[in-house]
């Protein structure tokens, strides 16, 4: 948290959008990065190391006989097809001008800084996965009858209504996009899982219009979760936040953090997104805020507890054979420093480093979760 995704690459100028951008990588006839540009164990494929293991492990949660040949010809038809008809927007009444721009301004936004959105292609596959998306939704909706449900619905959709409105491209949508081509480097296998986050995992109803009832629902279980677990730190911020949690909490369900975690530990974030769903997300939230408990309750200045809760940095210390939490505050326009002194009226309780250990071990929230199970949660 609080660290930007794009610090993991070099710098950057943003270019600015034009009507021309995307609709020429993708599909069979695509220019596909021959590896996938994260760091992640490979897997052989043809005699070489192309495959992300982790996407892989991502796609067979998702896709039924992912690794089926026939399927996956299948799948690369169907994405070259609606593809095609991308490339012909006039005749798509749902890629309207509004659509577009909307896209590619926020396509802009999405790790300007990384090499391979930048120069290796990204950003074009990353266009085409969002307006195949629109595409493929509005061709669900139109084939969908309102109010009749499928028997074939999949049980894991969490109980979400049939869709039978087009939800189209929504902020956010794009992060969530992002991350999957970055572990993917192929446009079609990245869009493919999308769909199942959409379909499978209930998500589509997190952009729903006209009130987001997937969204409402999510945030209101977090904001009961915290009350229950931390009934002190909730009732401060119900005073101090005006009731407006929701707003701390939008971001990180609407995209998983892929908005406000770094590429690295948001894979091993999503490694357990993918095995047990959102209840992985709130645990993860609770966690948070747990951690930063003991800084939100002495503070009280509305602006100040967002910037904590949505970009303060917890590091844990070994101190005297303890894990002891330290945090790491980021004043604008500087680096990310420790809270060993004073760092604004609240941030005068982290632990100085003539305090650690002689080992000086540090262990990063997201890093700690997934090995310490319950008891990470709790601490």
């Amino acid at each position: 948290f609080g660290s930007s995704i794009c610090s993991q690459a070099d710098g950057s100028t943003m270019e600015t959008p034009s009507d021309s951008d995307g609709f020429e990588a993708g599909g069979s006839d695509a220019k596909l990065a021959v590896q996938p540009p994260c760091s992640c164990r490979r897997l052989f494929q043809d005699g070489q190391k192309s495959r992300c293991e982790r996407f892989d492990r991502w796609a067979r949660r998702c896709i039924p006989n992912y690794d089926k040949a026939d399927v996956e010809a299948r799948q690369n038809s169907e994405y070259t097809a609606l593809l095609g008809r991308a490339r012909q927007k006039e005749q798509v009444p749902c890629l309207g001008e509004q659509t577009m721009r909307q896209v590619l301004l926020d396509v802009e936004r999405t790790c300007p800084a990384l090499s391979f959105f930048r120069e290796g292609g990204g950003r074009e596959m990353l266009i085409n996965i969002l307006v195949v998306w629109i595409i493929f939704d509005a061709d669900t909706a139109a084939a969908t009858k309102p109010g009749v449900a499928d028997a074939k619905d999949e049980p894991d959709r969490g109980g979400c209504e049939e869709p039978s409105r087009q939800v189209g491209y929504v902020q956010g949508m794009s992060f969530l996009a992002m991350n999957l081509l970055w572990h993917a480097g192929r446009e079609e296998t990245a869009f493919w899982v999308f769909v199942a986050m959409m379909q499978r995992y209930d998500m589509r109803c997190m952009f729903e219009a006209p009130d987001m009832h997937g969204l409402q629902k999510r945030t209101f279980a977090t904001t009961q979760l915290v009350r229950y677990a931390m009934p002190a730190l909730s009732d401060h911020l119900a005073e101090y936040l005006q009731n407006n949690l929701g707003l701390l909490l939008t971001d990180w369900l609407l995209t998983l953090f892929a908005s406000s975690v770094a590429l690295g530990p948001l894979g091993v974030l999503w490694d357990r997104f993918f095995d047990i769903g959102y209840p992985w997300i709130y645990r993860v939230i609770l966690a948070r805020l747990r951690c930063l408990q003991q800084w939100l309750l002495e503070e009280t200045d509305f602006a100040r507890l967002m910037h904590i809760v949505r970009f303060a940095h917890v590091d844990f210390d070994w101190v005297h054979g303890q894990l002891a939490p330290r945090l790491r505050c980021r004043q604008q326009g500087t680096n990310w420093v420790s809270s060993g002194g004073a760092c604004g009226n609240s941030f005068a309780n982290g632990v100085p480093n003539s305090a650690r250990g002689k080992s000086g071990h540090k262990h990063g929230l997201l890093h700690r979760l997934p090995r310490g199970g319950r008891r990470a949660v709790d601490e």
